[in-house]
């Protein structure tokens, strides 16, 4: 069975919870961040995830190397 996503309609009523949903987690983020820190972010396409740095990509076993592991 295929669907035509252009075709299929979201109700009204579930519209208006994803805006509400989406409305609180914008005030939220308002309060966290400075309007100058969303202007980067923005730019930098979204907010950090976590501590707001990329890690490197690190193997378990280089990990348990850095730990003293084997």
């Amino acid at each position: 069975m295929i669907i035509d996503m252009a075709k299929l309609r979201i109700p009204e009523d579930v519209m208006e919870y994803f805006r509400k949903t989406g409305s609180i987690g914008g005030k939220a983020r308002a309060k966290k961040y400075t309007k100058e820190q969303l202007s980067q972010m923005g730019k930098l396409g979204g907010r950090p995830k976590g501590s707001g740095t990329k890690k490197a990509n690190v193997t378990k076993k280089a990990t348990a190397t850095k730990k003293g592991g084997k």
